[in-house]
Parts: C-alpha cells; structure tokens; sequence
C-alpha cells in the first residue's frame, strides 16, 4: 500500500498539480516534486514537498511516481525521461487527461520495466482541486489500483475503479465531453430567458437549484452570471479533450453531431484570441455557425 510511509514523487506542478501535491503532504506522505520551472518548483516548496531539479532523482528515490501533464506528448516525454532510472516493483500513477492510445503506449513501456501502471485521470476544476474535491477515475491491474488507494484519498472526494486498461481515459474523455456540451447548452438557456427579460444571475440561481445544477454549475456560477472569468479550466483545454474524444469517436465510426457543432463554436472563441479563458465563456456563444454574425 502506498502509505504516508511510502516516498512519493510527483512531476508536474501546474495549476491542477499543485493543489493535488499538496493535500498529499497535508496527509502526512512525503512528496518530493519536480516540474521543469523553477517558479513551480518554488510553489512546490511552500506547499511542503521537497523540490528537485532532475526527475531522474525521483524515479530512483521513490517506490511511487505520481504525473500530472497537460497532453499525450507530455507524459509519453516524462515517461521516456524516466525510464533509464524506473525499477522493477515501483507504482506510477498517472492523474492527466490523454488519449487512451497515448496511455497504452506509456503502459507497454512500464510492463517491460515491471513498473505498475495506475491510470487515474481527475475531474473537477482547480477550485475543486483545492477544496479536496476532485473525483478520481481509476484502471489498471487490480492489485496497483489498490495500492494506489491510500494516495488516492488523500487528494480526492471520489475514487471510482472503472475497469482494466484504458477504462479511466475513456471514462475521463466522456465525462469531459458532457461538460463541454452542457457549457454550450446552457449558453442557449441563458441567452433565451434573457431574451424574455430574466436576469442572467438569476437563471443561473435557477439552474443551479433545480435538478441540472452541479458542481460544475456551482463552481462557476459568479463567472456564467457576470461574464467575469478567470483562466481557470481554460477553453484551450476544453478543446483539447473535446478533439480527443471525437477522435475516439471516429476511430469506432461513431459520429457525434453535437459535440462536433460545438466544436465550431470552441473554433471560433480560440480564433477569437479567448483560448486562456475559462470554459465558462462558452456559455455566452450560443447560436454561432460558420454562415452567422457573432
């Protein structure tokens, strides 16, 4: 079990990285950090955990690796960075959003050093983050997913074992979708009680005490009512995972109608110079085409 006895490493210290990291050391585990800036190394060290600037030392002094990276390019490279230091027995557990096809190339990797392969992407915004909030998917072996559970707890509400394999990348990307899709859709609730003369703060206290509200809502109920955002989830991320899971989607000849029209709309706002804004903003685009005004 991966007890606060147990040396944790953990590379990346972004702004999701950083909140996670540092219930760890609130936990009692022993976190020694690593990100390839020096600022977020310093954020690290606040927080508790021990900065280092080689993450070779991390993969030879810690039985468990913790990752936290935007994409598929950044954990494959992580991954290959590590790998000449890894050993036989050691836990990695992965906490980003990629590709399941990304993830099962890191995994073969990590079987043919013997290193336990957790996939435990999270969701939840950096406000959930920092309130201990986030839900957890989990897949893997069994017996790596148990051990990684202790750890697991400390940094999230929920932890829920999906399956084997890839289970929990796809879970992740399906979740993500919903979330991109609801942003947009409640744009058009928005947009059509205003137009009938209902303020915008108070349809939003209204979604959000009915059966639609969420934590999603909730988290950003200040920012879809006053238009005020933050950069916080940013929709450069929504469009990344967004065109993650209608890769998926094609890869199974499956087509997805709305999710790829609100990817017009995502399109646009990033055209527009809004990619460092929070999802938010799309709640206030309803109705875009290629063949209208915005």
């Amino acid at each position: 079990m991966a007890d606060t006895h147990t040396p944790v490493g953990w590379l990346g210290v972004g702004a999701m990285g950083l909140p996670m990291l540092g219930h760890l050391v609130r936990a009692g585990f022993a976190v020694s950090a690593f990100d390839p800036r020096a600022e977020r190394r310093d954020l690290a060290a606040e927080a508790g955990a021990t900065p280092v600037a080689d993450p070779l030392t991390l993969a030879r002094q810690c039985p468990v690796l913790c990752t936290m990276v935007y994409d598929d390019a950044a954990l494959e490279g992580v991954v290959s960075t590590l790998e000449p230091a890894l050993s036989p027995g050691q836990l990695l557990i992965d906490f980003s959003t990629v590709s399941p096809e990304a993830s099962a190339r890191v995994a073969r990797v990590l079987d043919s050093l013997d290193v336990a392969y957790v996939r435990a992407p999270v969701s939840g915004s950096v406000m959930v983050a920092q309130a201990g909030a986030l839900s957890v998917f989990v897949s893997g072996p069994p017996a790596a997913c148990e051990r990684g559970l202790p750890l697991l707890r400390a940094l999230s509400q929920v932890q829920r074992q999906v399956g084997e394999g890839e289970a929990a990348r796809v879970v992740k990307l399906a979740i993500n979708l919903l979330l991109v899709n609801h942003t947009a859709l409640l744009g058009e609730a928005l947009a059509l009680a205003e137009s009938w003369g209902v303020p915008r703060a108070e349809m939003v206290a209204c979604v959000n005490g009915s059966i639609l509200g969420s934590r999603h809502t909730q988290a950003r109920a200040e920012a879809l009512a006053t238009r005020r955002y933050s950069g916080a989830g940013p929709l450069q991320v929504g469009a990344k995972d967004l065109d993650l899971a209608l890769s998926m989607a094609r890869e199974k000849t499956l087509g997805l109608p709305i999710s790829a029209y609100v990817r017009q709309y995502l399109t646009q706002l990033l055209a527009d110079g809004h990619g460092e804004v929070e999802i938010s903003k799309l709640a206030e685009f309803p109705g875009y085409s290629p063949h209208t005004p915005t």
